[in-house]
């Protein structure tokens, strides 16, 4: 039996991290990630799977499988657990070159996990290295590139940027501009240090957002 498409496996992400110094911006140096969003899709099937690890505890979310952990050691250890067991082709999300994945290696290496190693090729270590890139449109910046093997790390905000001259490359607004109006629900930065102190339920409505981003790249994936 055959497929006329390979059955490619994406896996998008987003990650929640809290600053600890008032006035300062979470760097991965110093402030831990709360949580880890995945919307996991096979190319050419609608359905998706959703996960959320979260640092401490978290109501049920409909649709959507919640781990919970008591210390971000293990809520990373799992993350990468999770990326073994489903050995995904492609690595998405928005930013997640210069900012998601870079935070996430970079706690694990703070927690002492040890090098990583390709979920397709236990024998290459994932490498990431920093480039300069220039064009008329996007100008002098930074360029995150990762080594993966068997894996590609796309990240959506590059392709936007290259693509198109908007205004605002805020993921809302290009969720406004492509996705037929659809526009996410907003999360004040501000408020996220105390929806992570708070309660259950707080931190529920964190992940939910946290989900909700990370399925909004899947859409311009899609649609783009």
């Amino acid at each position: 039996e055959t497929v006329s498409n390979a059955p490619l496996v994406t896996v998008a992400l987003d990650i929640e991290c809290m600053a600890t110094r008032p006035g300062v911006f979470c760097t991965a140096d110093v402030d831990p990630i709360i949580q880890i969003a995945c919307v996991k899709t096979v190319y050419g099937q609608a359905e998706e799977e959703a996960t959320v690890f979260v640092l401490d505890t978290c109501d049920p979310i409909d649709g959507v499988a919640v781990h919970t952990f008591a210390q971000e050691r293990d809520l990373v250890a799992a993350f990468f657990a999770y990326v073994d067991e489903h050995k995904p082709d492609v690595i998405t999300g928005y930013n997640s070159s210069a900012f998601d994945l870079p935070y996430i290696f970079q706690r694990r290496a703070r927690w002492r996990l040890g090098p990583y190693y390709s979920h397709k090729d236990k024998k290459a270590l994932v490498t990431e290295r920093v480039q300069t890139a220039a064009s008329k449109q996007a100008g002098g910046r930074e360029r995150h590139v990762w080594d993966w093997a068997g894996c590609v790390v796309l990240d959506v905000l590059e392709v936007v940027r290259a693509a198109y001259k908007l205004n605002s490359y805020k993921l809302n607004d290009v969720a406004r501009r492509f996705l037929d109006e659809q526009e996410k629900e907003d999360l004040p930065y501000s408020e996220i240090p105390r929806l992570q102190k708070g309660s259950a339920a707080d931190r529920a409505r964190m992940a939910r957002y946290c989900v909700q981003d990370t399925r909004l790249v899947v859409l311009l994936i899609a649609k783009l």
